[in-house]
């Protein structure tokens, strides 16, 4: 888990058939100055390799994996084990955790973003309710139902949970906790000691359903991630601007009037509803991470998911 606090972009050309604009990131732990130097030797080696090839890279072809280019807010830290969790602020400007000491998988259930809370809680629970519209199945969810899909997905919150606690049942080693989110659920498995770019971590996110771009995100960065607070245009705002600076973010911190709306707009939203716990509690480590989550997501609030 690598989140950066300093990063630098370089731009340079590469001669083909004629200069084309090229870029690359920097990053440091420690000052703006190493990251420039990172930015530099970074570009210097794209520009190599693309006049060697005798065209402009595919995206990512010649650049290995990067951290997750997102200012941190703060950190949340135990004397005994040190950082926990490192709370960042994601593209569109929602808060998010990362952390490689508590297991989260994310799961998004067709129809549920498109519908109503409480029809997708009560809708009628049948062996024939599909998963799909006519889309690609997402998840394992995706074959909670044999039979073919139908015009409008009807998985309900029932169903839906009864799948977790299957799971909970096959793998009683682990503590399940259930939560409802605006668009799927969110499950946090406490006792797994793997963190989410293993292969055995990475096997339990396909066994729970979890969405594979959430899946693949954790895999690439080695943590699992949890949104804490809403996302903007579900209370009725825009998305956090980006900077054309040089710098990645132009909001946060930096942008007072973005950010005092949106906490004033998505005060009166959660963001997940607890509907479970199955099993064991976990370790003080992990219920130190739970205890944060639960607070800052508001998962006792009576206010409409977002």
């Amino acid at each position: 888990m690598e989140f950066p606090r300093f990063w630098f972009k370089a731009t340079g050309a590469v001669a083909l058939d004629r200069p084309r604009a090229l870029e690359a990131w920097g990053w440091s732990s420690t000052s703006e100055a190493e990251a420039r130097t990172v930015a530099e030797g970074r570009l210097r080696r794209a520009v190599a390799a693309a006049e060697s090839a005798g065209r402009m890279p595919e995206h990512g072809e010649y650049y290995p994996r990067v951290p997750l280019r997102e200012p941190v807010l703060a950190l949340v830290s135990e004397a005994r084990t040190g950082v926990e969790a490192v709370i960042t602020r994601n593209r569109y400007g929602a808060e998010v955790l990362n952390t490689d000491r508590l297991f989260i998988a994310d799961i998004d259930v067709p129809g549920w973003e498109e519908v109503p809370e409480e029809t997708a809680r009560q809708a009628p629970t049948g062996t024939s309710a599909g998963v799909g519209a006519g889309g690609p199945r997402r998840g394992l969810l995706g074959r909670l139902f044999a039979e073919p899909e139908p015009a409008r997905p009807e998985i309900t919150e029932g169903a839906a949970v009864e799948y977790i606690r299957g799971f909970a049942a096959r793998r009683p080693e682990y503590g399940v906790r259930i939560y409802r989110t605006r668009a799927g659920l969110r499950v946090i498995l406490t006792g797994v000691r793997e963190t989410a770019d293993t292969e055995a971590a990475q096997g339990l996110l396909t066994e729970l359903g979890a969405d594979p771009r959430y899946s693949a995100l954790a895999r690439g960065h080695a943590s699992y991630r949890a949104r804490l607070t809403p996302k903007p245009w579900r209370a009725g705002w825009h998305a956090l601007p980006v900077s054309g600076r040089g710098r990645f973010w132009e909001g946060g911190e930096d942008d007072p009037t973005w950010l005092a709306a949106y906490r004033e707009r998505t005060a009166q939203f959660a963001v997940c509803r607890l509907l479970e716990v199955i099993g064991h509690g976990g370790s003080a480590t992990e219920g130190e991470v739970i205890a944060f989550h639960d607070s800052a997501t508001r998962v006792g609030s009576p206010d409409p998911l977002a």
